[in-house]
């Protein structure tokens, strides 16, 4: 198995700090601690660095997966398992926001969006030219429910909705990325390393336990801001 593009990991962990960061203002807001505009300026840019990061890295990873297991039955194993997990943290947490807020549970989330592009992409990165028919074909749906007057943002109510169009095409460009990091990466971005650097280190850690993170950190943040008494 090749070793891990430490950039990638750094990445996803930078990512990781921008929704924690994005997140725990929003929960000051639920609470009406604070009265920002999280979805304008500075706020939706980060926003959506962070969502863009987790959807092309998603797609970064189903390359990689597929040329760090080259035998077929392990990588078959592999993805298996990452998609019995994702299963049951995306059940996890639909069942928890509905138990939350009723009226506006997470039925399909940036994590179920995750899951299913996944299995959707995951038979096309074996071939760089099914790849890109997949992202020419997906785009075309996406222009095709766009002239139909589509609007993703006009649906039932949910804290967290990401339709797979247009957001699958985020992942499709991922994993073109995944393909093409060689050419498209400066050597000196894929040579990094964390020798002798916490910081990198702690946003590394954060990149490769980006799941687990995901699953807490709101959680964790509303105790510890409740604790202080802040909300």
């Amino acid at each position: 198995m090749s070793k891990r593009i430490i950039i990638f990991d750094l990445w996803k962990g930078t990512a990781v700090i921008g929704m924690i960061i994005f997140h725990f203002f929003l929960i000051l807001n639920l609470f009406a601690v604070i009265q920002i505009n999280l979805y304008s300026g500075f706020w939706l840019i980060l926003v959506r660095f962070v969502q863009l990061s987790f959807l092309l890295l998603t797609g970064v990873n189903l390359v990689l997966v597929f040329q760090n297991y080259p035998d077929k039955k392990i990588r078959h194993q592999h993805q298996k398992h990452r998609y019995k997990i994702l299963f049951c943290c995306c059940g996890l947490i639909s069942l928890i926001s509905f138990i939350l807020v009723p009226s506006a549970f997470i039925f399909f989330g940036i994590l179920h969006l995750i899951l299913v592009s996944s299995i959707l992409i995951t038979p096309l990165v074996s071939n760089k030219k099914t790849l890109w028919l997949g992202l020419v074909f997906s785009l075309l749906i996406t222009i095709f429910l766009k002239v139909l007057g589509w609007q993703p943002t006009i649906m039932p109510s949910s804290i967290d909705f990401f339709p797979l169009f247009p957001w699958i095409n985020a992942v499709f460009f991922g994993a073109l990325l995944g393909v093409y990091q060689k050419k498209i990466i400066p050597k000196k971005l894929m040579a990094i390393n964390l020798d002798h650097n916490k910081k990198r280190q702690f946003l590394a850690w954060c990149g490769r336990n980006s799941l687990l993170i995901y699953l807490i950190h709101v959680p964790v943040l509303i105790i510890l801001l409740g604790f202080l008494k802040i909300i």
